[in-house]
């Protein structure tokens, strides 16, 4: 066994953990809330979360994955630059968790790629307009989200005036299933396929595998462990970043 293959072993199993640790770290954005109105016993909740996350892999294709693999130009992705973007991505999970701090693991994971890709072949080895649509949702998803949120509110308080429903009636608990159902699906279908991308650019740099035209050739192997190790790390928990947030 060569020396490159060994490394590429132990780098699969280093992403594997950078998704099991963003499994049990954004575990808390999915459940917090129906734990904290109990409208799912926290015992069930994070079970109920680790469903959802590996039922995406039914549905949703590989198109992250691949945008996250062309992060760092394929000629300077080897594994000293996937080696350093994981060991930061990984770090920044356990001490914002150690802390109870909620953080985002896709801008964690991104930022070591771009930082080490920078290292390795200077400015131009980094896909910039990759960069740039995450840099710029960054600022356009909160804000989404809070209007959207909003008038949602607004809507829930006129349906409660008109049908005269208390803030614990099993309507809204069910919808609040409902929410935190599909929150947990695309999770699962977003964050799974980072781990996804950075196994593929590893393989590529590596010359396991080949691009499929634009999109990377993605082995099913990589896709069901991506999607199990961040299930898995759901179903742990990590209940300090879900006390935080609920």
């Amino acid at each position: 066994m060569d020396i490159l293959l060994i490394s590429v072993i132990v780098l699969v199993a280093l992403a594997l953990i950078f998704d099991f640790t963003n499994g049990f770290h954004d575990a808390a954005n999915t459940v917090a809330t129906v734990v904290a109105t109990r409208a799912l016993p926290a015992k069930w909740a994070p079970a109920f979360a680790a469903v959802f996350n590996f039922l995406a892999y039914f549905v949703v294709g590989t198109a992250v994955a691949s945008t996250i693999a062309k992060t760092v130009d394929s000629k300077f992705a080897g594994t000293a630059v996937v080696f350093a973007a994981l060991f930061a991505a990984v770090a920044w999970n356990y001490i914002t968790w150690h802390l109870g701090m909620p953080s985002s693991s896709s801008h964690a994971i991104i930022g070591g790629l771009v930082g080490a890709g920078i290292a390795a072949g200077g400015m131009e080895a980094i896909a910039w307009d990759s960069v740039k649509k995450t840099a710029l949702f960054i600022v356009i998803s909160p804000l989404v989200a809070f209007v959207v949120a909003f008038l949602i509110m607004y809507l829930v308080w006129a349906i409660q005036k008109l049908f005269k429903m208390h803030d614990d009636h099993p309507v809204f608990k069910g919808a609040q299933l409902v929410s935190a159902a599909a929150l947990s699906f695309g999770h699962g279908a977003n964050d799974a396929q980072k781990t996804m991308g950075v196994i593929g650019a590893l393989l590529l740099g590596a010359g396991y595998i080949e691009m499929n035209g634009k999109n990377l050739a993605i082995p099913l192997w990589v896709e069901i462990a991506a999607y199990t190790a961040i299930a898995i790390g759901t179903l742990w928990g990590g209940w300090k970043i879900i006390e935080t947030m609920g």
